[in-house]
């Protein structure tokens, strides 16, 4: 019996899926790749070392507005995500969003941290920390207001800000508390998803071999009190790496709390979303989200 050909419907949807894989496939790699392309207008002060180390991974970006002159201004600081192992502080993340804030006359910071699995938990907050130390402590010199400090992270990045807002400074780390934060995905709760049915294999190696017993200790939903920080989260409904569960239960914590929080939950959005490769409505959605936020958090 001869075998049919296959149908132009099944090559068709072979193309189309090799199309989304490729479309997906750029999206990431602009996400992580280690490139910015910022307005000519912008001052800058790139790799600073923010740890008295000469590691090129505890490092920096500084960016602020050429005509700001020595006015003090909001600091938006900027995490990168990566799975704790991976990403760049020059990013389609910052360099999107960073250009926005830096045109609003906010100052930017982007951070590098220690990647895993050389360095699992808790470097990577230690880093964050210590980077928040450094900027405090700098904040005269570079002319920023550390009451209107708001971190900003996507995934790892995202987990790492709440973190750093939520814990607050501890051992030999001093640094602002942030007025506001800016949540892209990130994980809230690792109890849920280090052994669950599915578990997240990069949140089990972010936390090392004994990653049960440190689950709730490195959960920022386990620092919740009605003093945190106003918040902003974001997340794609699509999200099959990070499940959007993750922000809903954060949002619901720190509103139990007292706190400001709010939750967007973005129809169509995948994990690792920016905002320009959304459906024009759906990043309007992102941006005038954002731009409340800012608006609300820093008057800018």
């Amino acid at each position: 019996m001869q075998k049919k050909k296959p149908s132009i419907s099944y090559h068709k949807r072979r193309v189309i899926v090799a199309a989304v894989a490729i479309l997906i496939a750029a999206i990431v790699l602009w996400i992580y790749t280690d490139s910015t392309n910022w307005r000519n207008d912008t001052v800058r002060q790139e790799d600073v070392h923010y740890c008295n180390t000469s590691d090129k991974q505890q490092t920096l970006d500084f960016y602020r507005p050429e005509h700001s002159g020595d006015q003090t201004l909001p600091l938006l600081i900027y995490i990168h995500g990566g799975g704790w192992r991976g990403g760049s502080k020059r990013n389609g993340m910052i360099n999107n969003y960073g250009q926005i804030f830096i045109k609003q006359n906010n100052a930017v910071a982007s951070i590098s941290y220690r990647l895993n699995s050389a360095h699992p938990y808790p470097d990577q907050n230690n880093d964050v920390a210590c980077a928040l130390t450094y900027l405090t402590a700098h904040a005269a010199d570079l002319h920023i207001d550390t009451r209107k400090i708001i971190l900003m992270g996507e995934s790892a990045g995202g987990e790492l800000a709440s973190y750093a807002a939520l814990h607050g400074p501890s051992q030999n780390y001093r640094y602002a508390v942030p007025a506001g934060v800016i949540d892209f995905y990130g994980v809230s709760d690792f109890t849920r998803i280090v052994n669950s049915s599915r578990p997240d294999l990069n949140a089990r190696r972010f936390l090392g071999p004994n990653y049960t017993q440190k689950a709730a200790e490195a959960s920022p939903i386990s620092y919740v009190t009605s003093h945190a920080p106003r918040f902003l989260l974001l997340h794609g409904e699509n999200d099959k790496i990070v499940p959007a569960e993750q922000s809903k239960l954060l949002h619901d914590k720190l509103v139990s709390a007292g706190v400001d929080a709010t939750y967007i939950r973005l129809q169509s959005a995948a994990h690792g979303f920016v905002g320009p490769e959304l459906q024009p409505s759906t990043y309007k959605t992102v941006l005038d989200s954002i731009n409340g936020f800012l608006q609300e958090t820093t008057g800018r």
